[in-house]
């Protein structure tokens, strides 16, 4: 593997490397973020399956349930955390939420009951159903998000390329025989979910989907001016400032070589782990 991290391959082990509180209960604070809410649901499965014990995850939400961030959105985002949850790799999880939360304290926290890390590993780790994770893909189908159709301007290390940078990043990998599925959040989840679970590999933002890539264990290529990546998806090949790899849009240009990289990063102990494989 290129990445440096050395994972755990069984509970156990995790278990002697993780200060974690073993809670029954997790409070999360709901936010109109898709990467916040697939964390939360990562984290209360991850810690379910390695204490092999009941978590219920309750959702504090700090609006009600219908609530609709932007009007072009073909989903609430309460909306979209129960269609993800439908798939997700079985764990002895309890999900409960909770509208205009009176809860002041957790708002600024994120989390109540969860904290710390463990080093070196990824307890934010979690996957869809197996069947969904095995499934072989479109060969040379690349799913891409960029962050010029947000509805707000994103926070500047995600504001890697304009559009015309993304464009031509797109027009690159069709030069070199890829097919583009572009992505955003006015995309519905169930085309959303399609498009993921059937492509290659995914480039893109730091942020939007890749979560959903993340729980299918998809070769990511992320660009970003920030190392928060490191931690939610460590198993990501980071075209990062940061690492001081190349960070232009001629980068992709010989994307077979960053696939391979890509794909050889997939953290292989821990999927197995959760997925039950050897």
């Amino acid at each position: 593997m290129s990445t440096k991290r050395k994972y755990h391959d069984n509970r156990e082990d995790v278990q002697k490397v993780w200060n974690d509180s073993k809670h029954p209960l997790i409070k999360a604070k709901g936010t109109i973020g898709l990467g916040d809410c697939m964390a939360a649901l990562n984290i209360a499965h991850f810690r379910s399956f390695i204490w092999q014990k009941k978590v219920i995850l309750e959702n504090h939400w700090y609006h009600d349930e219908g609530y609709q961030y932007h009007f072009e959105d073909p989903e609430t985002i309460v909306e979209k955390f129960d269609y993800f949850a439908k798939f997700y790799e079985p764990a002895n999880v309890e999900i409960k939420h909770v509208f205009n939360s009176p809860n002041k304290g957790l708002y600024k926290q994120r989390y109540q009951h969860h904290r710390g890390i463990i080093k070196d590993q990824d307890y934010r780790a979690w996957s869809f159903r197996k069947e969904m994770v095995l499934k072989e893909p479109i060969k040379n189908k690349i799913v891409m998000w960029r962050q010029t159709f947000n509805a707000d301007i994103p926070k500047n290390y995600k504001r890697i390329f304009d559009n015309d940078g993304w464009n031509t990043i797109a027009q690159s990998l069709r030069n070199q025989g890829y097919t583009i599925a572009e992505i955003d959040y006015r995309t519905p989840i169930s085309e959303v979910m399609y498009h993921i679970s059937t492509c290659e590999a995914t480039v893109g933002y730091e942020g939007m989907f890749h979560y959903v890539a993340k729980n299918f264990w998809k070769p990511m290529i992320i660009f970003t001016r920030d190392n928060i990546s490191k931690l939610h998806t460590p198993h990501a090949l980071l075209f990062a400032r940061a690492l001081k790899r190349q960070f232009d849009v001629t980068c992709l240009d010989d994307f077979p070589s960053v696939l391979a990289e890509a794909k050889s990063m997939i953290n292989k102990p821990y999927k197995n782990m959760i997925l039950g494989m050897k």
